[in-house]
């Protein structure tokens, strides 16, 4: 936890795909502000991006302790490598990660502030049960603030809207540990 996998600028060496933990993908942009791409989980894949100019194009930074798999870039592009077990792994991974891109994108277009933070939760939830783990109760691993810069609201909106899932009965926070009581009115819900 606390370290970085992968850094703007470093050369491409191969694809991660995680096996364990959580983790933060974020950009710094010329004025030094951080926006938060994604938090890949088990099974997502790491640094696509870095085919296309031989060099990562993002930061990741391990939230908690993490595993990942390396797919050595000489595996990837060798000429008659016969494995198909990496290539298929390689798509796989590749697909998922366009899939929670796409979700993502959709997070970020809502109409108010605070039913992106809703929708956040309802993406978690569903990562979480895809998982294996409990769609209901789950340990939030980046903060409100990474919450903030991925969603492109202030870190008090993700506050304000947590208290306000809790006023209406939809969800507890206990820190970092929320609790979805209905998953329809989360659904729902617009302020």
């Amino acid at each position: 936890a606390g370290q970085s996998a992968l850094t703007m600028g470093q050369a491409f060496d191969g694809l991660y795909v995680v096996r364990l933990g959580t983790l933060r993908s974020s950009i710094t942009n010329a004025d030094g502000g951080m926006h938060v791409l994604s938090f890949p989980m088990k099974g997502n894949l790491l640094g696509f991006d870095g085919i296309y100019k031989y060099s990562y194009m993002s930061d990741v930074v391990a939230l908690t302790d993490c595993d990942l798999i390396r797919i050595p870039a000489s595996e990837l592009f060798s000429a008659g490598r016969g494995s198909n077990h990496l290539e298929h792994m390689a798509y796989w991974a590749s697909s998922r990660e366009i899939t929670q891109e796409q979700m993502a994108y959709s997070l970020t277009r809502s109409v108010k502030s605070e039913a992106r933070v809703a929708r956040f939760l309802q993406t978690m939830s569903q990562r979480f049960a895809d998982l294996g783990y409990s769609p209901n109760r789950f340990i939030l691993p980046m903060t409100r603030r990474d919450i903030g810069h991925h969603l492109s609201v202030t870190v008090e909106t993700v506050s304000r809207a947590f208290s306000a899932l809790v006023q209406e009965g939809i969800i507890t926070v206990d820190f970092r540990e929320i609790n979805i009581l209905s998953h329809e009115a989360l659904c729902n819900f617009e302020r």
